[in-house]
């Protein structure tokens, strides 16, 4: 699932809330309590027009919700296009080298490309 990070957190602040699977699915009139339980664990992703119900509920930040949604989303990413997350890291230090650093510039390129298989 692209938004582990984001059930996760909604899954916690549920709890904070001191609110119950079935309380929340009363409150956003579901059947069941079973689409909570389903996305709270990773089986599928919470709709935009139920995230911004669970945004009012929970009292959330919605600027903390975009970030935890742009955070998985540029894992999903990343992990799709065969790299993950550690890599972007080692690659991202490439930036911080200055001109003259030819050979270890050139040795750290070609750590962080082969590394990733």
């Amino acid at each position: 699932m692209i938004c582990q990070g984001l059930n996760k957190y909604l899954r916690d602040k549920r709890r904070e809330n001191g609110y119950k699977q079935k309380d929340v699915a009363k409150l956003l009139n579901l059947s069941s309590p079973q689409f909570i339980s389903n996305y709270e664990r990773n089986i599928c992703n919470v709709p935009f027009p139920m995230l911004q119900n669970l945004v009012d509920l929970y009292k959330l930040d919605i600027n903390e919700v975009v970030e935890i949604m742009v955070k998985d989303h540029k894992n999903h990413i990343l992990t799709n296009l065969g790299q993950a997350p550690e890599v972007e890291q080692k690659t991202r230090s490439l930036y911080d080298y200055q001109p003259g650093d030819n050979g270890e510039v050139y040795s750290l390129a070609h750590n962080a490309a082969f590394s990733i298989s």
